[in-house]
């Protein structure tokens, strides 16, 4: 169970996580919970601190569903006041820190009436545990644990006290890592776990980097080592007063953000969980976390599975124990012993192989064991072995209420079913032919199965899948048997919601439904792609390609919903290649329906990975995207629901219509400084529903970028090669990039920065002449401030499907511009004529080649191929003085370094001066560029080291 204690009122209720519901509350408290309160669960009952100031605390018993005044602590509890429990046989206490501006942890030894307190002092001088402090208890350590944070005050570590027992006076607490921020007022939380045997703490709050985060303490018994998740269980929302932050003694840690908020969340503890991946799903929430409220959780019922109390010396093995139905996982083995003095015992479980009993752990003296890394499948059932010693001859050890808890999925999480009867009345329905399917006389109005159905099998689907589905009502004229209940998505970010009629991406006006194909139109539907009653393939799918030949039915596709076939398949069943033969014959769709084709673009060398069977769910979350499970599958970019025929406009950064519906990643803050990445932790979703900052860059940052863990190593077509992340590149703070954000400013002129020698300067650069370096003519009006997409560059052929699906040309370049944009360089057209190594790559899609008339850098005297008289590896290519990767950098005009990561290093640059810039093209005046201005490597023409006392860009 996990209680919830609303702060401000009596509220205490229960949530099962078993049934994912709250229950009835119990007996209300007698008193409202104040800032600093907390709670907890011990021996069966549920207590709870009163907070602001006062020393009570109320004791809840489950089974008389009673209250009663607990024990009357030593001091007031405070503001982010805190409890943790030392069930140790020798120092059974509670520890509470008073918070407030107080400096003392007291203590209740709960197997008794006695109280007491410690002053927590560092370093021998007393600290106030404010805002922000957090404690908790290791018993195998046997430590004491405390954030010092008091606000402002404290320094954010991790201290710790060993062998705290009941002690009183000064404690002097010894100093370990910092684990959360210490430079603003914070509420963090604190908790202790175990899994695989190991002791660990949990923090909660803002880590040292200030950002909303987890971390994970090791080590408890020797020098604790911190791991930072990066993963914040709030996505974004920040924790306030009543935050709590609660372990069940199993396999789930359980959490409230507290601020006024409603965010109730729990993550499955991975076996490793430093390396193992935390994922945090939202649970239904039943108040309003106002300060004071808190959560404690824990196993408060004995399980179904008890066995006989073991008195004996040796071994002692119980009978085989089986799993729930459907459950996946095992869960935990608990059990209550008794060693008196002389004896000992220790738990043993085994887990049967098929063919023998195997230890899943061994001789563990503690109870809970954790059995979350084995699968119900590869061990089907388990048993127990008590192991039991003595040394007096009255007395044993004794184990008894023994129970173990299996995993299983939870997958509607409120009331709802759905049977035959909802969308079949027998009673009512009409008779259909036979052998003819999709007959709407069968079907019966949903809301009112007493009525006949007389739209589409789409009007039919979209009467629960359109919104609200229909309640459950039973008159003498109102039929509806139950409410369909669906599935809760709320944690899974991609997952676009089953109301499939929703403004703005509603599947009445998707390319899919209204096609204007001659033969096609108004026959897709609902039914084309699902078959309702069930398939064997995700999401009830029931449409599949042939093997590839043509033929005279109208789709050439084969209807089966038994055969499990991947994602692009059903896609393929329309997009593919197959054309010639169904559209010869006059009348029907004779006109090109080439740009249907994917399939081709897909079998291209350079391709983005659509053939990964098993990868892509619905609810994935950033951890699903990374190097670990790189995919990207055709939902994984385009809503088939909502997704409307169209391209996108050039000179635009806004998605096209193909990507309505799609959800891609944008800041949840503003975008960081000049050349600053988006941390992993700083993105949000965004659904493309059509408006003015839908940007196609959206969808594919959420490949691309921190979110998914950018930069790794990446094995593709194009070789072997570590990614980059295009938050850092296409960052609209930066002095230089591709205008894929819709900015309104796309070639900057004026730039604020610190030079090399730390100094805050501003420097102007003129614009280069418009005609001499953008295309700015029909069909595309090209200027200094359009935006563009990741598919102006990234795209097939236009004999197929325009966007990125794949291409003959490496990183998945517009075929039409075949030779790498590295080995472009700087041709002097009045002399040699020679421009078709630049003419062929695709800068020259949008960038004219007149740099004759640019301006003094780029005249054909300087840095042209034939005149570049350098000893270096540039050769008058663009990328001597530029940066690799031209997506965007943090130095104006993409300017790059040698000694700039080797990703983007220019090939000769060393450093610029950091001058203002005026347009040179007719002279060479100080104010324009010169070869002093420019330090490179190689190039005979420049200086090789920095000019005494002259300043640089950084």
């Amino acid at each position: 169970m996990v209680y919830g204690s609303q702060g401000s009122t009596t509220v205490f209720n229960g949530y099962d996580p078993a049934t994912a519901t709250w229950s009835t509350a119990p007996a209300s408290k007698s008193f409202s919970p104040g800032t600093g309160s907390s709670a907890f669960l011990l021996n069966n009952k549920a207590y709870v601190t009163r907070g602001n100031g006062s020393p009570a605390q109320d004791v809840y018993n489950p089974t008389t569903d009673s209250w009663a005044a607990g024990q009357t602590l030593p001091t007031g509890i405070g503001v982010a006041g805190d409890s943790t429990v030392n069930t140790s046989a020798a120092d059974t206490c509670v520890y509470y820190s008073a918070g407030g501006s107080s400096s003392s942890i007291a203590w209740w030894d709960f197997s008794g009436a006695a109280t007491g307190s410690m002053t927590f002092r560092t370093g021998s001088t007393a600290r106030t545990l404010g805002i922000g402090s957090a404690i908790a208890y290791a018993p195998g350590a046997n430590r004491l644990f405390v954030i010092y944070q008091n606000g402002t005050a404290g320094d954010g570590r991790l201290y710790y006290l060993g062998s705290p027992a009941r002690t009183t006076g000064n404690a002097d607490f010894t100093q370990g890592v910092q684990v959360v921020s210490d430079t603003s007022t914070r509420y963090n939380r604190m908790a202790y776990f175990k899994s695989g045997g190991i002791e660990y703490l949990l923090v909660l709050g803002r880590d040292t980097t200030d950002s909303r985060d987890t971390i994970v303490v090791s080590s408890l018994a020797g020098t604790p080592v911190k791991t930072d998740l990066n993963v914040d269980p709030f996505a974004g929302w920040s924790t306030g007063d009543g935050v709590s932050l609660q372990w069940d003694g199993g396999d789930y840690m359980y959490a409230i953000r507290g601020g006024g908020g409603s965010d109730f969340r729990r993550a499955l503890i991975p076996s490793n969980p430093i390396t193992g991946s935390w994922t945090w799903e939202t649970l239904s929430n039943s108040f309003p976390q106002d300060a004071g409220s808190s959560i404690s959780a824990g196993l408060i019922q004995p399980a179904d599975v008890t066995g006989q109390a073991y008195r004996t010396s040796g071994t002692a093995t119980t009978p085989d124990i089986l799993p729930y139905t459907s459950a996946h996982s095992w869960g935990t083995v608990t059990w209550n012993e008794s060693e008196p003095a002389g004896t000992t015992l220790s738990v043993t479980v085994q887990g049967w192989n098929g063919s023998s009993w195997t230890a899943l752990a061994s001789a563990v003296n503690a109870s809970p064991i954790s059995l979350s890394a084995f699968t119900t499948a590869a061990y089907p059932r388990i048993r127990l072995v008590a192991n039991l010693s003595t040394t007096d001859n009255q007395l044993s050890p004794t184990l008894t209420d023994w129970a173990a808890t299996s995993i299983y999925d939870v997958y509607v999480t409120g009331s709802g079913s759905l049977t035959c009867v909802n969308c079949h009345n027998v009673h009512y329905n009409g008779r259909g032919t036979a052998g003819t399917a999709w007959q709407m006389v069968r079907a019966a109005l949903p809301s009112n199965t007493k009525t006949n159905y007389t739209g589409t099998p789409t009007q039919f689907c979209l009467e629960c899948h359109g919104g609200a589905a229909p309640e459950a009502t039973i008159t003498a004229s109102v039929l509806v048997p139950y409410a369909p209940g669906f599935r809760s998505l709320t944690s899974s970010p991609f997952f676009p919601g089953w109301n499939k009629s929703a403004s703005s991406v509603e599947f009445a006006a998707s390319g899919h439904k209204s096609t204007t194909i001659s033969k096609l139109t108004d026959q897709f539907g609902c039914d084309t792609c699902h078959d309702p009653h069930g398939s064997d393939n995700k999401r009830l799918t029931a449409l599949t390609a042939s093997g590839g030949t043509t033929g005279s039915n109208h789709l050439n596709s084969t209807r089966v919903n038994t055969t499990a076939y991947t994602e692009e398949q059903l896609c393929y069943a329309c997009h593919d290649n197959r054309r010639t033969g169904m559209c010869a014959s006059p009348g029907c769709h004779q006109v090109s329906l080439s740009f249907l084709d994917v399939r081709s673009a897909f079998t291209l060398a350079y391709r983005h990975p659509v053939a990964t069977g098993g990868r892509h769910a619905d609810t994935e979350t950033a951890a699903g995207l990374g190097s670990s499970n790189r995919h990207a599958e055709c939902a994984d970019c385009h809503d088939p629901h909502a997704a409307r025929s169209g391209l996108h406009t050039e000179t635009s950064s806004n998605a096209g219509e193909v990507l309505r519906g799609a959800v891609g990643i944008k800041p949840t803050a503003a975008w960081p400084a000049n050349g600053v990445a988006v941390p992993a932790a700083g993105w949000t979703t965004e659904r493309m529903t059509g408006e003015t900052t839908d940007y196609e860059a959206y969808v594919c940052l959420k490949c691309h970028s921190s979110y998914s863990g950018q930069p790794f190593s990446v094995t593709s077509g194009s070789g072997t090669y570590t990614s980059t992340d295009l938050s850092t590149e296409f960052n609209p703070s930066n002095f230089g990039e591709h205008n894929v954000l819709g900015q309104s400013v796309g070639m900057e002129t004026s730039f604020t920065f610190k030079n090399d020698a730390g100094t805050t300067v501003t420097r102007t650069w003129d614009l280069p002449d418009p005609a001499s370096v953008i295309f700015d003519t029909t069909p595309v009006m090209w200027g200094y401030n359009s935006g563009m997409t990741c598919t102006s560059c990234h795209s097939n052929s236009t004999a197929a499907a325009k966007g990125p699906h794949g291409s003959s040309v490496k990183y998945m370049i517009d075929p039409a511009y075949p030779t790498q944009w590295e080995l472009a360089v700087g041709d002097n057209p009045d002399t040699s004529g020679d421009q078709s190594t630049y003419l062929t790559t695709i800068c020259n899609k949008c960038h004219a080649n007149d740099y004759v008339n640019m301006n003094g850098a780029h005249k054909y005297t300087k840095h042209f191929r034939g005149s570049y008289t350098g000893g270096g590896s540039g050769g008058g290519k663009c990328i001597a003085c530029h940066v690799k990767i031209p997506h965007g950098w943090k130095r104006p005009r993409l300017l790059g370094y040698r000694s700039d990561p080797a990703n983007y290093s220019s090939l000769s640059i060393v450093a610029v001066l950091d001058k203002n810039i005026a347009d040179a093209e007719a002279s060479e005046s100080s104010s324009g560029w010169d070869k002093a201005n420019c330090i490179t490597s190689g190039c005979d023409s420049h200086s090789t080291s920095k000019q005494g006392g002259s300043t640089y860009w950084p």
